[in-house]
């Protein structure tokens, strides 16, 4: 058990402008394993419907409109719904709810660092359950209870598929997991459930200390246009509305995600896509002597020595931008996007050369 309340600044993947130009790369002509979303999207109706949306006058700011379709789509009512600018936005208005100095935020890790980072901002307590390599980074239900005990947790942050490892918990087990500590909150992350073979989790109604987080980034390829949702027992999105100014969440992207709602056949297709480019990667890293771990996402994590000097080399000499894992306290692995699989052939040929 660690406690995370140092200050450490967040990473993320994508493209860094000033060590592309430090470097003296061409961001056009950069080849990106390091995001990981639908490299297929969007859907042709998303993209429409957001560059149709109307712009000459301020949209609703309770979204009342998009939160009744989203809600009849998932069966749910509307209040139990609140849409975000991204999910990185709705995980800092749920830490200034949710943080507490004596009643520590327990993450599930190695993770998503913004919620960690939120918490904090707040004045919050972190402390970290820790996944090991010795267990394929997988969640211990039983370690997870004992440390949830221990600290008595005001909540618990739990991404599933887990980013970066493709770890993944049945939905079923996490509730039952809620139901054991009504006075917990358990935010989940299922930002690449949709892409997982687990999507039929999707379904799974959540108990009511759980809350639910989800994205169109992933599934339609649009991290420009910041939209995501969470849902939660109506009192606790009533006063997550209540701290948050108006309009967060802007006409086209509200409009994306109406039209996103029709789009189930678009995400499966992606998705099966996504699966069998996972799997023809996985094998091809395979072929030079690394070990990808299993992943239930659209992505996979392997053992690589100094993954910081990886990547550097990587992006220097080939124009090849992946994923370092030191900032998720996994020095030694990268993480690679699924991508189509002429993509994967030219990372693979420069790992080839790269690799020590």
């Amino acid at each position: 058990m660690a406690n995370l309340n140092a200050s450490i600044p967040p990473v993320h993947g994508g493209l860094h402008h000033n060590e592309l130009s430090e470097f003296c790369l061409d961001p056009k002509r950069i080849l990106d394993f390091s995001v990981n979303i639908n490299p297929y999207g969007p859907a042709p109706a998303v993209l429409r419907a957001a560059r149709a949306a109307n712009l000459r006058h301020y949209c609703d700011p309770t979204a009342a409109d998009t939160r009744d379709a989203l809600g009849t789509h998932l069966e749910i009512q509307a209040n139990e719904i609140a849409l975000g600018n991204g999910a990185a936005e709705l995980m800092w208005s749920l830490a200034r709810l949710l943080a507490d100095p004596k009643r520590p935020a327990l993450i599930v890790g190695p993770t998503f660092s913004e919620y960690t980072s939120a918490i904090r901002s707040y004045g919050g307590a972190v402390t970290l359950h820790q996944t090991t390599s010795e267990t394929g980074f997988a969640v211990a239900p039983q370690r997870l209870i004992a440390d949830i005990e221990r600290e008595a947790s005001a909540s618990v942050y739990l991404c599933t598929p887990n980013n970066p490892t493709g770890t993944a918990l049945p939905m079923a087990s996490i509730c039952e997991l809620a139901m054991l500590f009504p006075k917990t909150t358990f935010v989940v992350d299922q930002a690449f459930l949709s892409l997982s073979p687990q999507h039929r989790d999707l379904g799974v109604h959540p108990t009511p200390n759980m809350v639910l987080l989800r994205s169109l980034t992933k599934d339609h390829s649009i991290p420009g246009l910041r939209v995501a949702y969470l849902i939660a027992e109506a009192k606790l999105t009533a006063a997550l509305e209540r701290g948050r100014p108006p309009w967060t969440v802007s006409a086209p992207a509200q409009a994306a995600l109406l039209a996103s709602l029709v789009e189930s056949d678009f995400v499966e297709n992606c998705r099966l896509r996504m699966e069998s480019d996972r799997n023809y990667l996985a094998q091809g890293l395979r072929t030079l002597g690394l070990a990808p771990l299993p992943s239930n996402a659209p992505y996979l994590v392997a053992k690589v020595g100094n993954a910081t000097k990886l990547r550097e080399r990587l992006l220097r000499e080939h124009q090849i931008l992946i994923r370092d894992c030191t900032s998720f306290a996994m020095p030694e692995y990268i993480r690679l996007a699924s991508r189509p699989t002429y993509d994967i052939d030219r990372l693979l040929a420069a790992l080839g050369k790269a690799l020590p």
